[in-house]
Formats: C-alpha cells, sequence, structure tokens
C-alpha cells in the first residue's frame, strides 16, 4: 500500500457490493440464537458492519474459528466425517470394481467370472460388513456435504446480513448469471457427488431393492443379470452405467487429489462462482477485457497511476533520507529511486501469524507455506498493547500509555499489491492502518539494531469489545486455525486485478 492514502484505507468500506465479494472475514463473533427477525433488527459497531444482536450463550454450533469458549465448531467436525468415511467407502469400491470390471474384462466371459463375484461378495455383502463399509458411510458422506453446505451459507448470511432487507433489496437489484449468492461456491467436485448420489441410488434400486421385493431375496443377483438388462434395454442401461462410472470416476479421482493437495481449484472453470474464480480464469478475463478498452480511457488510468506512482516515491523517498540519508544521497545521484512496485512492508502481530492461515490470505492455498517463508522476519512495535476481543479468536492492537508497551510479531514484505490488498480486505473495515517503526528481532529473540518503518492494522471498532486477556498464538494454532482453514476450504480473496 503507497503514499497517504494507505493511512486512511479502510477495505471493503466503499460499497455494500464490495464486501458481500469478500470471502467470510474473521470481523465478527455470530452468536448461536436463531435467526433474527425485522423486529429484533441489527446492532452496528460504528463502522458500518451490519452484526446480528448477541445472545449471552456461545456455542460450538457458531461460524467456526469465531468463538472463544472451547471445542471445535459443527464445521470441523463434519469435514472430517466427509473425509473419513470415503476411506471405508474405498474399501467396497476397490473390491467392487474389481469384481464387476477388471475381472469381467481380464476372463471375457460372464460364467467364468460369476465366481469371483460371489467370492467377494462374501466379504462386503455379510449383515455386518455391508452397513460399515457401504451403507453408513455413503449416509455419513453425502449428509455430512449437506450439511456443511448449509453451515457455511448460515455463516455467510450471518457475517454479511443476509436476514436483512438490505440483502434483500440488493439480491433482487442483481439481474443476469452474476447475481450475488451467499451459497458456497459449487465446484465441479460437488456436482459429481450429487451426480453420483442419484446414480448409485439407481443402481442400489435396480440391483438389490428391485430384486429383493420381486424374489425376496438379491443373492442370486450377478453379472447375467446385468447383461441381461443390456440386452433388453441397451438404451438405459448405457446411459445408467455411463453415468454412474464418469461421476464416480469424476467424483472420487478429483476429490482424492483435492485431499493430497494435488488438485487445482476447480470453481472458476464456469466462471460462475459467487466468491471466486480460478486464478487462470481471472487472468484470461483480465486480458480479454483488456483487448478492447478504449485509448481514451487507458490514457486516463495510466496518467492516474503515474501520478500515484510518483506521489509514492516521493514519499518512501522521504521515509528512506529519515532513516538512512547517506543511501538517499547516493540513489538520487545514480540516477535510481526506490520502487514504488513492491508495497509497504506490514507487521502481523495476530492470527496471520498462523503461516498456513497468512497462506490462504495471500495465495488462495493454505499449503504453500514454503512460498510466504521468505516474507516474514521476527519483529517487534514499540507504544502498543495487544489486547482480546470479546467472544473473538482473534486479538487487536491499540496505543498503549506506558514506554515499555510493545507487541512482538512478524515482519511481512508481500511481494505484490494484489496480496496486500487480499490481507487488507481479510482484516476489514474494524481495523485502520497505521504507519509505525518495527524492530527486527535477531535469531535469540533480541532486536538487532534494523528499524523498518511498517504499516500495523490498529483496532477502529468499539473499545468495549476489548479485554485484556492473553492472546496466545499457540492456543490459536492449536484449538483454532482448523476451524478456521475449513472455513475458508474451497474459495480465496479477490486481490487487484492486473497484478498477479
Amino acid at each position: 500500500m503507497d503514499g497517504t492514502q494507505s493511512l486512511n484505507h479502510r477495505a471493503s468500506q466503499q460499497t455494500i457490493i464490495s464486501l458481500l465479494e469478500l470471502d467470510p472475514s474473521p470481523i465478527e463473533s455470530p452468536q448461536p440464537s436463531d435467526e433474527k427477525t425485522l423486529d429484533d433488527g441489527v446492532e452496528t459497531d460504528g463502522s458500518d458492519t451490519i452484526m446480528a444482536a448477541s445472545t449471552d450463550s456461545a456455542s460450538t454450533t457458531t461460524g467456526p474459528g469465531l468463538s472463544t469458549h472451547g471445542g471445535h465448531s459443527s464445521i470441523f467436525y463434519l469435514s472430517r466425517i466427509q473425509r473419513y468415511s470415503s476411506y471405508a467407502m474405498s474399501v467396497f469400491t476397490t473390491l467392487h470394481l474389481a469384481n464387476v470390471s477388471l475381472i469381467p474384462a481380464a476372463q471375457r466371459s460372464v460364467a467364468a467370472s460369476e465366481t469371483y463375484l460371489l467370492m467377494t461378495r462374501e466379504i462386503y455383502q455379510t449383515p455386518l460388513l455391508e452397513p460399515l463399509l457401504v451403507a453408513a458411510p455413503a449416509a455419513l458422506h453425502v449428509g455430512a456435504g449437506i450439511a456443511l453446505r448449509l453451515l457455511r451459507r448460515r455463516a455467510n448470511m450471518r457475517r454479511y446480513g443476509g436476514a436483512t432487507p438490505a440483502m434483500y433489496a440488493l439480491h433482487r437489484s442483481q439481474t443476469g448469471a452474476a447475481a450475488l449468492s451467499l451459497w458456497p461456491p459449487f465446484s465441479y467436485i460437488s456436482a459429481s457427488g450429487y451426480a453420483l448420489t442419484v446414480f448409485s441410488a439407481a443402481h442400489v434400486w435396480a440391483n438389490r431393492l428391485l430384486p429383493l421385493a420381486a424374489d425376496g431375496d438379491s443373492a442370486n443377483i450377478g453379472l447375467a443379470y446385468v447383461a441381461h438388462g443390456f440386452a433388453r434395454h441397451p438404451v438405459i442401461a448405457h446411459a445408467a452405467y455411463w453415468g454412474l462410472i464418469a461421476s464416480a470416476a469424476g467424483h472420487m479421482v478429483w476429490g482424492a487429489a483435492r485431499w493430497c493437495g494435488w488438485a487445482p481449484s476447480t470453481q472458476g472453470w464456469s466462471g460462475g462462482a459467487a466468491l471466486t474464480v480460478d486464478r487462470t480464469t481471472r487472468k484470461n478475463r483480465r486480458n480479454s477485457t483488456n483487448s478492447v478498452i478504449t485509448i481514451a480511457p487507458h490514457e486516463a488510468r495510466a496518467e492516474e497511476r503515474t501520478i500515484q506512482i510518483l506521489q509514492a516515491e516521493n514519499m518512501q523517498t522521504k521515509q528512506l533520507s529519515i532513516s538512512d540519508p547517506g543511501r538517499t544521497t547516493a540513489a538520487i545521484e545514480s540516477g535510481t529511486r526506490p520502487s514504488s512496485k513492491t508495497p509497504r512492508p506490514l507487521f502481523i502481530y495476530g492470527t496471520l501469524q498462523a503461516k498456513p492461515l497468512l497462506a490462504w490470505a495471500s495465495t488462495g492455498d493454505s499449503s504453500r507455506v514454503a512460498d510466504i517463508a521468505h516474507m516474514l522476519k521476527p519483529a517487534l512495535v514499540s507504544k502498543y498493547i495487544r489486547l482480546g476481543v470479546r467472544n473473538g479468536d482473534y486479538p487487536a492492537v491499540v496505543r498503549g500509555s506506558k514506554e515499555e508497551d510493545c507487541v512482538d510479531g512478524y515482519l511481512l514484505q508481500v511481494d505484490t499489491t494484489s496480496q496486500r490488498k487480499k490481507l487488507d480486505d481479510f482484516e476489514g473495515e474494524i481495523y485502520v492502518v497505521e504507519s509505525t517503526p518495527a524492530k527486527l528481532l535477531g535469531i535469540n529473540g533480541q532486536p538487532t539494531g534494523e528499524i523498518v518503518d511498517a504499516d500495523i492494522y490498529v483496532w477502529a471498532g468499539d473499545e468495549e469489545m476489548l479485554e485484556e486477556k492473553p492472546w496466545e498464538l499457540e492456543w490459536f494454532i492449536k484449538e483454532r486455525l482448523d476451524d478456521w482453514l475449513d472455513l475458508f476450504d474451497g474459495v480465496e480473496m479477490v486481490g487487484e486485478e492486473g497484478d498477479e
């Protein structure tokens, strides 16, 4: 963030739409009360942030990571139920794929393959193992997926005021395919999963329930029964099995790749995601837009950008001259100036110290910790104090009254202004940016003597929300980090276009 504007920057405050296009930001802690009626109204914190009226009770069913009352959230447990239930189903899938597909393909004979089918049925089609390997995992997997979508939508509604008349009017004002939605992004993995549910239900009905209703038993159903279905109803049989195979392959293979961290995001492929799109999609759209803009607006923007760069360079030159006059003089004499493309250093002191969360906020992928490691240096700032936020997992800093007041954290030097904008939007309008000298720390935790002028997010909300309680990074990483990452899974902060 460059220039004098950075000192007064208040992210996501210009319009309601700019706020709604962002991913969920941990600004306010919603309470587990029922949805408010219009008579209950809403409260504001003085900075135009709409918040649901709070209650005295709290529970782990609120937005994940946004309560300090211990325990994990519902999203935390549902995510793990959905994941681990797929492990049990993979055992059945492997056995079933072998006896109905691979072995018949090798034997090239229905009669010769029936023996292997009956052998594997003794493993997964017993009264004990069938519910454990097939029925229960499938029900838990589908149920957890539906519940996760509902809970994440509920969290979005509470953060963005989705139950208020303003949100209703905003939705009515949207036309076309770009209308905003508070539902979580609907990826191709989710779509293939719901399709697989339909085809699997039809498969169970045709091969288990229908014979059970007609003959009282389905034990005699084998490959000959399936072959008879293809012979009598070829169109229906081909459509059903091709749909089953395609949806199963897409959902299982891509889902496993995503959990292993091998798969990129698929949310932007169709261009209809409400909260985020794939990075490649954004670049393609930007390039297409830039190719058709007119010369006059382009020149106007270029002139405005030039003015901003010159202002930023002047400010950086002044700041550099204060800290190192000799270096500034040498730079000017050599004809070089401090770079204006690199954003100002940022001192972080709270949840962003958790490197997976910082990696998600700046890159969209919490696993890319190695990509942001070079940006961080241990540091501290003086004349500030760190306080807890009531019913929040995150801290706040305010000006201290004592000379010895200080806050430790990291000095963060992001690579692009797009990354800086993502961090500004992540913090939200309840914080303002101030400039402060940050003292770098060595390996032993002692100041090295190097001081860097940096930005810091300072609390701008209601002081009554703050309380003097210790906030520990170790506690946040152990108790809450997984909840936050689960909440933000599949979405990405939107940075500046043209600066990727």
